[in-house]
């Protein structure tokens, strides 16, 4: 087996560019093949190249340094990385790059302690003081839209499997009243366009309420009624 010199001018930062939106989604640090292989890619990627090749189009891989050290590679990677981040694109680098180290090799010790962390994640809940902090450290943060994560979903279709877990997801889910009277609130005022409501009522077509929501809208609609006769009255 051949050893790499890492201090040897062979390294290159590479990109990954989506042919149908004009946009580099991965950039990447390399030498030899690395730049055109698309094994062993995140889920991201995966998923942009299967979208492209589905659609009969191949990722354009673009070499903009060479004949480096790894190294220079390393820290050329990480600059270009937030520079693309600045603009919204270089979606599928999940991490700020300079991690991936040619040649690496974990001790013993560091691949067990790997093994036993991994082997307790799948289904592990989180203990009371740990979700409080989570939810502490959550309480407050507005958050605007993700252009990362909006050009990453941009294009993909959910499977009628996934969409069914979604659904089962929140079937029989009861918000908090103070859910629901922020949401109540948000819409107070807004008329919904001709569109929304033309999609609404073809949604009700042909469904029938249980007998406990007919007893429920019943009992809702006398007590808003009572309530307009008492205000005309007052």
């Amino acid at each position: 087996m051949r050893t790499l010199k890492k201090d040897q001018p062979i390294f290159y930062v590479y990109e990954h560019w989506r042919p149908d939106t004009n946009e580099c989604f991965l950039v990447g640090k390399g030498h030899d093949r690395r730049a055109f292989t698309f094994a062993r890619r995140n889920t991201r990627h995966r998923h942009i190249v299967g979208y492209l090749r589905k659609n009969g189009l191949e990722p354009e891989v673009r070499i903009i340094f060479e004949g480096m050290t790894e190294a220079e590679a390393l820290a050329l990677e990480i600059a270009w990385i937030a520079l693309w981040r600045s603009q919204g694109q270089a979606v599928a680098n999940i991490t700020d790059g300079g991690e991936g180290v040619s040649g690496l090799v974990h001790s013993e010790e560091t691949r067990a302690l790997i093994k036993a962390k991994r082997a307790k994640q799948p289904g592990r809940p989180c203990s009371p003081e740990t979700r409080e902090k989570i939810a502490a450290a959550q309480r407050g943060v507005k958050r605007g839209p993700n252009p990362n994560i909006s050009a990453w979903m941009k294009g993909r279709t959910l499977s009628e499997e996934h969409k069914r877990q979604i659904g089962e997801g929140g079937r029989g889910r009861i918000d908090s009243p103070e859910v629901r009277e922020k949401r109540a609130a948000s819409l107070r005022g807004k008329k919904a366009s001709e569109t929304t409501r033309l999609l609404l009522s073809l949604s009700h077509i042909g469904h029938v309420p249980s007998a406990e929501n007919r007893v429920k809208r019943g009992a809702s609609l006398r007590a808003a009624w009572a309530k307009r006769k008492a205000a005309a009255n007052g």
